[in-house]
């Protein structure tokens, strides 16, 4: 039993590589645990606000375009690396709410709701 523990715990403890090419679709690949959780939260955040903007016939694309710089104005702050992660994370996070009738036939309906998020993206 000890042998298979403390392999185990010091898998657990130690550093790991991460999968670089986890997000294939993204021009910059995020390099080091910050960037994971930065992009992992400004995804969600792209996702949310997408879906926001197309359930909704109160939020304009003036206001959503206002919140979604207002989430990307932190991260510019912190530099040109952060700038095109935040920006590459973002644009997944509104490509994940596109194609999520691709993930379950349960959301086929959805297939073109979300299309005119396209708008919200940062070229």
């Amino acid at each position: 039993m000890k042998r298979l523990l403390l392999p185990l715990l010091a898998a657990l403890a130690l550093p790991t590589a991460v999968n670089a090419d986890y997000f294939p679709d993204l021009k910059v690949q995020p390099q080091d645990f910050s960037e994971w959780f930065h992009i992992g939260v400004i995804s969600g955040s792209g996702g949310m606000l997408c879906t926001m903007y197309a359930g909704s016939r109160e939020i304009t694309l003036e206001s959503a375009i206002n919140w979604r710089d207002g989430i990307l104005k932190r991260y510019r702050k912190e530099g040109k690396r952060a700038e095109e992660v935040s920006i590459a994370g973002f644009n997944q996070g509104i490509e994940s709410i596109q194609n999520v009738y691709a993930v379950d036939p349960k959301f086929k309906d959805l297939k073109n709701r979300f299309n005119k998020c396209n708008k919200l993206k940062i070229k």
